[in-house]
């Protein structure tokens, strides 16, 4: 929102009087942009991308200029340019561009300008303007955007500001006072974190002095996660007030001025990492949005815009000179696992699903009749006589084993967390036992559909399955713009019956008035009003499977942390099986289930998640079957075989020692079998070379 003190552009009719002598003539095209809902003079822009959100442009520059006002005007148009010339299609080479996709673009360029704004002061922007900047300017912006992959450490320097700013405040303090307010308050000199987890670069003494005038200063509020947290938006809108999107952005909590034990949230035991996420470099995807963004500036002064005059290419060839990395990928799960959790989660639907359905929608029918939320009505009447005997023989006694009053996954648990999640598999809680069954059914249906987590959101209760049976869905992958094509594939009937189960429970909150119409499929009903249901947001469906996994006690890697389901493994482990059974000759199915239009992507599935001795197995398999059918294929090792067979008659010999062969020489390295991607990953051949003994 715009600030209070922020000075007010002049009325826009009056400044364009004044700034049409010098006005070029004709208009530019990076004035308007389906996005911008405001006009591009107003100094407060509301934007709607995928989701709508405001920039103010009444940003203080160094001295006493506001980038609104009239002197300042070449700049302000050359920064208000550049996010629409990122969208267009000069830059994006594209007439349509999915909104999440524009949205990236445009966070990427603003975060551009903040680091500007940020460093104007050195850049002499307010001076200069944006024509200021030189080549090695632009690619220094570039490497220190993309030399981490955090835009709060790389951007808004969040570690080193916030430091400078508590040293300050430290140092402005007296230090009788502060050490009186040590004393007086133990908690603030509590056992400090490793020097690994800390964010702030304070040592132990500045640690130690910073918390307590953070104390003193009243700045403190419990949390679930601490007795004490310091809160983030005070201080971001201290240290960001020049900057268009920084007070927005999520910086994370130093863990080092937080007081007291820190409380597991959400998952009984550390997990099992599903993704790198501790390597700081950038990743290839963000650096190529970055540098595009960049590359756009290019394009403001061929239409007379005071901007840089640069090569884009002096930009994308400095980035080739990076330190980034490839996309984070999930890791895969060993099949054991996944095994387990199917095993668990079938029993489980298929023994208690309808019980606890049909008990839900008892209680919650009584409290709408009582005119009460759920949790109330429970707290204050009860619910055994409502539950079905199959439910309370699973162990169910009461609404939710969370106190009443509180929000989900607070104090109740964290006072005794054992005996939280002991209840939670002992089922003593309606609610919980719920929650449980949308992450099973959440695993069933994920395990055997291999769909994209977004896919599984969007499923809709009222339209999901069709006779076959199949699976109704959008793409998970836009097409042109945001359309996303209508897909259906078969599904097994324990996927249909499972679905069916949650397609139930809103049937049966519609039936009794409390739900309009369908929602989505795994939107879960909420704890303290359990006639309403939650959003079906990728963080919602990843708290399913997490309940469940706590539930049914996941098995833990050698650390001792506990495998934690995530969709994307659960789709490659549908890959890793279905090719276990069909070999090379399903690819081309898989792709088709998978919904990807890129058979390259299916390998690489495939050859993460297949251990590199079962693929060779699939290979000699292939080939055997190959040389005994005489294909095509099999032409490469027709010579190699007769001399080692001493016959051509390939399909008389005897199937273990041909594939024996075949593997001793692939161990030998003579020979390899593996797909070949044509018409850009559209389509392949699998290719058979064999090499001479000479060349291994």
């Amino acid at each position: 929102m715009p600030s209070g003190n922020a000075p007010s552009l002049e009325p826009v009719s009056e400044l364009e009087a004044l700034l049409s002598p010098f006005r070029r003539n004709g208009s530019s095209p990076y004035r308007k942009a389906r996005w911008l809902l405001s006009d591009f003079d107003d100094p407060v822009w509301v934007i709607e991308s995928d989701y709508r959100f405001e920039i103010d442009w009444r940003i203080q520059l160094p001295g006493d200029g506001c980038l609104t006002s009239r002197e300042h005007y070449a700049l302000w148009e050359a920064l208000r340019s550049w996010p629409i010339a990122r969208t267009h299609s000069r830059s994006t080479g594209r007439p349509f561009t999915a909104t999440s996709t524009e949205r990236r673009n445009l966070q990427a360029t603003l975060h551009c300008i903040d680091y500007l704004l940020l460093r104007a002061e050195r850049l002499n922007l307010a001076e200069s303007g944006l024509e200021g900047l030189t080549v090695n300017a632009i690619c220094a912006m570039t490497g220190s955007i993309l030399s981490d992959r955090r835009v709060t450490t790389s951007v808004y320097e969040w570690p080193e500001r916030l430091s400078a700013f508590l040293r300050a405040r430290v140092a402005e303090a007296k230090p009788d006072h502060l050490q009186q307010v040590i004393d007086a308050n133990p908690i603030v000199s509590y056992p400090l974190p490793a020097r690994e987890r800390r964010i702030t670069s304070l040592d132990d003494d500045e640690v130690i002095a910073a918390r307590a005038w953070l104390y003193d200063s009243q700045y403190y509020r419990r949390t679930m996660r601490f007795d004490y947290a310091m809160p983030i938006r005070p201080f971001t809108a201290l240290l960001y007030p020049r900057t268009l999107v920084g007070r927005r952005v999520s910086f994370p909590i130093p863990i080092e001025l937080c007081l007291g034990d820190e409380r597991r949230i959400g998952k009984e035991l550390n997990p099992v990492a599903v993704r790198d996420l501790e390597d700081p470099r950038a990743h290839n995807v963000w650096a190529k949005t970055v540098v595009d963004s960049v590359c756009s500036l290019s394009l403001l002064s061929r239409e007379g815009i005071a901007a840089p005059t640069f090569e884009p290419e002096l930009v994308r060839t400095f980035l080739r000179s990076l330190d980034t990395k490839a996309t984070s990928r999930y890791q895969t799960v060993p099949y054991q696992v996944v095994l387990y959790g199917i095993r668990h989660a079938v029993e489980f639907v298929l023994h208690s699903g309808d019980a606890i359905v049909d008990s839900f929608l008892n209680v919650i029918e009584a409290s709408s009749n009582a005119g009460l939320q759920t949790a109330s009505f429970a707290e204050k009447h009860g619910i055994a006589n409502l539950l079905s005997s199959e439910c309370i023989a699973l162990g169910v006694r009461r609404w939710t084993i969370e106190p009443v009053a509180a929000t989900i996954r607070s104090s109740g648990k964290s006072d005794d967390p054992q005996g939280w999640y002991r209840s939670l598999r002992a089922n003593e809680g309606l609610w919980e036992c719920v929650r449980v069954l949308y992450g099973a059914v959440q695993v069933i249906v994920g395990a055997m559909t291999a769909r994209r987590i977004t896919e599984l959101a969007s499923l809709n209760a009222g339209g999901c399955l069709a006779e076959g049976p199949t699976l109704i869905f959008r793409n998970g992958k836009p097409g042109t713009a945001d359309y996303r094509e209508v897909l259906r594939r078969p599904i097994p009937e324990l996927v249909a019956r499972v679905v069916r189960l949650l397609q139930r429970l809103q049937d049966g909150l519609i039936d009794l008035g409390l739900l309009a119409s369908h929602r989505e499929l795994f939107s879960y009903p909420l704890q303290l009003a359990g006639f309403d249901l939650s959003q079906a947001s990728k963080k919602a469906l990843c708290g399913s499977l997490d309940y469940f996994c706590d539930w049914a006690q996941m098995p833990c890697d050698a650390d001792g942390c506990r495998y934690y389901l995530r969709q994307h493994q659960l789709r490659r482990f549908f890959a890793m099986v279905f090719f276990y059974g069909t070999g090379y000759g399903g690819l081309e199915t898989l792709r088709w289930f998978l919904g990807h239009t890129d058979a390259r992507h299916v390998w690489r599935y495939i050859s993460e998640s297949v251990p590199g001795a079962v693929l060779a197995s699939v290979a000699t398999e292939w080939a055997a079957y190959q040389v005994k059918h005489a294909t095509r294929e099999a032409e490469a090792l027709a010579a190699e075989l007769l001399d080692y067979f001493g016959t051509s008659d390939f399909a008389a010999l005897d199937e273990s020692s041909l594939t024996d062969h075949l593997t001793d020489l692939m161990v030998e390295g003579r020979l390899s079998i593996e797909p070949q991607f044509l018409d850009e990953g559209r389509s392949y051949r699998i290719a058979v070379v064999l090499r001479d003994k000479e060349a291994v």
